[in-house]
């Protein structure tokens, strides 16, 4: 394998490396205006990724540094085929993704980028769009595959290559077998949170399905707790009722998700609010009025029918409110 060391490419990949470790995250991502900002690297502006395009090489580089696939709002939106297939694949543990040519010139200078991060098995950035602007950045992966005849590359997001020799303390510093499952099911993890959530907050119009509380569309990411929590009705780690669907998610205020999985807060197939005989028989204090004050409500529900929470999910954690309740 080529040496990783020396010269300018090598120095300015570490610093990207480091510098998109150490940015702020929500839920683990990045958003698109922080990758827009770019960064510093001997009083000159480095760019991190191109809005336009989704293989990118800085001026400043003579080697790819990212590569980026935008999450589409509807199948109607998707310009290539990996938009679409990606996140099936990282969920199935795939983890070499095919990521489609720019065009069809495998000759065309972003093609041809692939082709030597190929060639020369660079480590390189892969942003996974997850909606809303938002991006999962992975690194360091490999352009383990470039295709002329299909017209796409495979990327490995599992292999990590000489990064020991990279020298920079980030989480994905690892050497073992075991601990590089476990970076592939932290990904998958990530991947699945991060579009369950953008999914349900998008469908409730980002606002708490009990009391209604809204939430910006974007949180600025000095802010790093969001304000409302993505809900399972079933908990994830039931294998039959538990998948990342919006039909299992409830967009809920911290207070509420706390309350609701305790069996605080009861919700029953129809869509009805309880409060268990607990918080209703305390006593003082505004907080405690807030809540009490949903007894007898309806769930706010999205506009679109089809997420709707599912009455059989609600049933199943209903049941475990009037069992405590008794």
């Amino acid at each position: 394998m080529p040496s990783l060391s020396g010269g300018i490419d090598h120095q300015i990949r570490l610093k990207a490396f480091e510098h998109i470790a150490n940015l702020p995250k929500v839920n683990g991502l990045l958003h698109s205006s922080q990758l827009d900002k770019g960064f510093t690297f001997d009083n000159d502006r480095i760019t991190l990724h191109n809005r336009q395009k989704g293989i990118h090489k800085p001026r400043q580089m003579i080697s790819l540094l990212s590569v980026k696939t935008v999450f589409p709002q509807s199948l109607e939106q998707a310009t290539y085929r990996d938009q679409i297939e990606i996140y099936n694949k990282i969920y199935e543990g795939v983890n070499e993704l095919d990521y489609s040519f720019m065009g069809t010139n495998p000759h065309a200078k972003e093609n041809q980028h692939l082709l030597k991060a190929y060639e020369n098995q660079t480590p390189i950035i892969y942003f996974i769009g997850t909606g809303g602007g938002y991006y999962l950045p992975e690194f360091p992966v490999f352009v383990s595959e470039w295709n002329p005849y299909k017209l796409e590359a495979k990327i490995n997001i599992d292999r990590l290559g000489d990064w020991q020799n990279l020298k920079i303390r980030v989480d994905e510093q690892l050497s073992t077998y075991m601990e590089r499952k476990y970076r592939f099911s932290n990904i998958k993890t990530r991947l699945h949170q991060s579009r369950f959530r953008t999914a349900v907050m998008e469908a409730y119009d980002y606002k708490c399905a009990i009391s209604g509380f809204p939430e910006p569309r974007r949180i600025h990411p000095e802010h790093k707790v969001p304000l409302i929590d993505v809900a399972h009705i079933v908990e994830d780690k039931n294998p039959k009722f538990g998948q990342p669907l919006i039909a299992n998610g409830l967009p809920l205020t911290k207070l509420h998700h706390a309350a609701y999985d305790a069996n605080l807060i009861g919700i029953d197939p129809d869509y009805g609010l309880h409060l268990s005989r607990t918080l209703m028989d305390a006593k003082d204090g505004q907080t405690l009025a807030l809540l009490k004050s949903i007894e007898g409500k309806k769930l706010l529900l999205p506009k679109n029918r089809n997420n709707f929470p599912d009455p059989e999910r609600l049933s199943i954690k209903f049941q475990e409110f009037e069992n405590l309740a008794r």
